[in-house]
């Protein structure tokens, strides 16, 4: 008897591991590999002092001046957050409507984030981890995303 061993390639902070019986052989199977097709990313090297103009502090993010947008939470320390840090700041000089936050001072952590949608308060806000994105619009959640596919998706880039 073996056992197979699945994970879930999720934000910096939580890592599902799933372990089912299986007929013949140990191995890994993993949700996402890491490769990205290239092509459409534009190779220029940024820092995040590109975007300080963008950055806020953690209990400003529902004070902002503007009717629809984002912020997003990463980590330095963090590989998923610095492999996608280069589109998510070229996004930033172009539209302008995200706002960066570097592992804030307050903010709580949850696996189920769902709940957020729709609320207004700093009480209720979590994340699931590093790298994650909100989206507020009217200052309101709209959006509560986790992981680099999901942002890349959300940002289309």
């Amino acid at each position: 008897m073996c056992m197979k061993i699945t994970l879930f390639a999720l934000p910096c902070l939580i890592a599902l591991i799933s372990i089912d019986s299986c007929a013949s052989t140990v191995f890994p199977s993993f949700a996402y590999d890491g490769s990205r097709n290239e092509d459409s990313f534009n190779e220029t090297s940024y820092s995040y002092e590109d975007v300080a103009s963008f950055f806020i502090p953690f209990e400003e993010i529902f004070l902002i001046d503007k009717l629809t947008y984002y912020i997003y939470f990463y980590a330095s320390w963090c590989p998923v957050c610095n492999e996608i840090k280069d589109r998510v700041i070229a996004y930033a000089l172009q539209h302008q409507n995200i706002y960066f936050l570097n592992e804030p001072r307050g903010i709580k952590y949850a696996e189920n984030i769902s709940s957020t949608i729709g609320i207004s308060s700093l009480d209720n806000l979590y994340i699931v981890g590093y790298p994650s994105l909100i989206k507020i619009n009217n200052k309101t959640i709209e959006k509560n995303l986790a992981g680099d596919i999901l942002i890349l998706n959300e940002l289309n880039i």
